[in-house]
């Protein structure tokens, strides 16, 4: 062993830096495939293997300081931190792809919290109206459900001014949005027919439902909520009509001939009421009053296509022997021409009284 030992001491310095070089390598190689195994190991293993890299490491490190070869200046030929470098480059490159793909893998998994459907479609069933279920609504752009909270929303349009139900199951019913129906009738013509409109009940009488539609609060163009009932023992569909009263303005009482009209209004009656006379023969035309148990305002039109000239009795009025009267001269009057005449009572001491009228319309040559 001593003889061992002198021919040890004996060699030259460039073999024992050799020595140490392979030392070194051999240690890094050791290093490298240690950490390359605990990289395959299943995740539940991380620690231990941390651990059994930490102590070899320890104990390679610790052996080679012994042995002194770690302080021959490994580092000085660049070798240690070269291998170093590449060493930590790809361990960390690997790591980093391992922990994306387990994002985008987590991302990609459905939601505990998510509910398949059938192409993202929620079907809504009617609710029951009365005990009876509504049928769901399709086409005719109508929105609604049928139901109080969600009524069919209908927009009467054109002159006729009226629109028909959907199938009303035997004793069922359904609700109604209905706009431009302020100061119309609303009118059914069927007997098992009823409508519920502002708390009130209206049932057939005479084979029609028929009532006028007021709302002092509503505008014309408000939507105002009707329920529309089936008493009879089989599903029906309703033809509802919305009309003007007779005697309003898109309504008026159409006369003709030449006599002497008389006209009552009601104490409080705002509306007035409207005439339509048409034109026969080109000549100046009067229109007299002859006879009036209060004030009342005359407004009186000409219309020919879209140039109305109106006048009224506050304009200019004229008397005679048969009373006061307003004239259309001859030089304004065609054959055809349409009078619209409308006539209201005026206010007494803060109200509207009832009022009784005589007037008539003549030709004057």
């Amino acid at each position: 062993m001593e003889n061992l030992i002198e021919k040890l001491k004996g060699l030259d310095k460039k073999v024992w830096i050799g020595v140490g070089i392979a030392a070194a390598v051999l240690i890094l190689l050791i290093v490298v495939l240690l950490v390359g195994s605990g990289n395959s190991k299943p995740s539940g293993s991380t620690q231990g293997s941390s651990q059994g890299n930490s102590q070899v490491g320890t104990q390679v490190g610790t052996q080679a300081g012994t042995e002194g070869i770690g302080t021959e200046g490994i580092g000085t030929e660049g070798l240690g931190t070269e291998v170093g470098t590449e060493l930590e480059t790809e361990v960390g490159t690997e790591t980093e792809m391992t922990e994306t793909e387990m994002t985008e893998s987590e991302s990609q998994a459905p939601s505990s919290s998510q509910t398949p459907g059938v192409g993202g479609t929620t079907v809504t069933q009617n609710p029951d109206v009365n005990g009876v279920e509504q049928k769901p609504t399709t086409g005719d752009g109508t929105t609604g459900m049928g139901t109080k909270d969600q009524p069919y929303d209908i927009t009467p349009d054109g002159e006729a001014m009226n629109f028909t139900t959907y199938g009303i199951p035997a004793g069922g019913s359904a609700y109604y949005n209905v706009m431009k129906t302020v100061g119309k009738y609303f009118t059914i013509e069927d007997p098992d027919a009823y409508v519920v409109y502002n708390g009130r009940r209206y049932d057939a009488s005479n084979g029609r439902v028929s009532f006028l539609v007021t709302n002092e609060k509503a505008l014309s163009t408000d939507f105002l909520l009707f329920e529309i009932g089936n008493k009879g023992g089989a599903e029906k569909t309703f033809t509802v009509k919305l009309s003007d009263p007779y005697g309003s303005q898109m309504n008026p009482e159409i006369i003709s001939g030449n006599g002497a009209v008389s006209t009552h209004l009601n104490a409080g009656d705002t509306q007035g009421y409207y005439y339509s006379w048409k034109v026969q023969q080109k000549k100046a035309i009067r229109i007299y009053i002859t006879a009036e148990s209060t004030t009342c305002a005359f407004e009186v039109t000409r219309v020919r296509g879209d140039i109305p000239v109106q006048k009224t009795f506050q304009d200019g009025v004229q008397e005679d022997a048969k009373g006061k009267y307003i004239e259309f001269p001859v030089d304004i009057i065609e054959v055809g021409d349409v009078i619209n005449i409308h006539i209201t009572a005026e206010k007494y001491r803060g109200d509207i009284p009832a009022a009784d009228i005589t007037w008539e319309i003549v030709y004057v040559d």
